[in-house]
């Protein structure tokens, strides 16, 4: 449970830790151009929000297929 965590926290640091680092820059008065900010919002976040269902499903699945009791050895 802690490494399915682990990697769900740093998946989305990644993705968010440019924007982090320009709010903070921008906060402390360092002259940032508008097209860098552009170019993370419509590449970098995205990659977040495409990445989710995968990060969040595959290891889910995995875990249910290796809990559930097999039919056919039953039988």
């Amino acid at each position: 449970m802690a490494l399915k965590m682990s990697v769900f926290v740093g998946t989305d640091l990644l993705c968010w830790l440019p924007i982090i680092i320009l709010g903070i820059g921008s906060a402390a008065n360092v002259e940032i151009s508008v097209e860098l900010y552009v170019w993370l919002a419509v590449f970098v976040m995205p990659i977040n929000s495409a990445l989710n269902p995968f990060i969040y499903t595959i290891p889910t699945m995995k875990s249910r297929k290796k809990n559930e009791p097999s039919f056919i050895a039953e039988l």
